[in-house]
């Protein structure tokens, strides 16, 4: 799923280019969590017509979401909690997926899991993936590894010191390379000099 973070530093909106003020990002899941308020309230709201192919994806999150309509009513910030309940729905999805395809997939192969949330910001500035699922699993579905944890870690370094320590090795590398050049020019001239030498005994 996806979130907007506009200027202000609204969650769930975000300022589009050539929109004044910002608007709601994502469309479809603020839609459904409006949907899941107003069902739990036992309010009438308008839900698509499932049989047409342009609502289609809207349907399936509003079901998908009402599991989650607890976790949202009792979130300090709804919207923040948003995306975090729909990356959950497309996971459990994934999991059915997975295991309906498991038969098919050839054994000793590895399935690479790799998900999250993708923050929107205003156009000029950067945006984010915030990430949720990194596994490894086997042919069956079965977890191998979690390095979620690595990933993490990988993604809280510092972007310059982690480039300042490459430009370190590089240099570092040059040295050593020209130094292992040097010794070896010098055992070169070195044995050069033994055969010269040995030639003028034989002489």
């Amino acid at each position: 799923p996806h979130v907007g973070i506009d200027l202000d530093g609204v969650v769930g909106k975000v300022n589009r280019k050539g929109h004044e003020g910002s608007g709601a990002c994502c469309n479809t899941a603020m839609a459904s969590m409006a949907y899941v308020k107003a069902v739990r309230s036992g309010h009438t709201i308008h839900s698509p017509d499932p049989s047409d192919p342009l609502d289609a994806q809207q349907v399936f999150v509003d079901s998908a979401l009402l599991a989650h309509a607890e976790r949202l009513e009792r979130a300090e910030n709804p919207a923040v909690e948003l995306p975090y309940a729909l990356f959950d729905c497309q996971d459990e999805l994934l999991g059915r997926i997975i295991a309906k395809c498991t038969e098919d997939i050839p054994t000793n192969t590895r399935i690479i899991l790799l998900g999250g949330i993708i923050v929107n910001t205003p156009s000029g500035t950067p945006e984010y993936f915030l990430p949720r699922k990194f596994q490894i699993l086997d042919s069956k579905g079965v977890l191998v590894e979690d390095i979620l944890g690595e990933l993490k870690e990988e993604g809280n370094k510092d972007p310059k010191a982690l480039l300042m320590e490459r430009k370190r090795l590089a240099a570092q590398k040059k040295v050593e390379a020209a130094k292992a050049e040097r010794v070896k020019a010098e055992a070169d001239r070195a044995k050069a000099g033994e055969i010269v030498i040995d030639m003028a005994a034989t002489l």
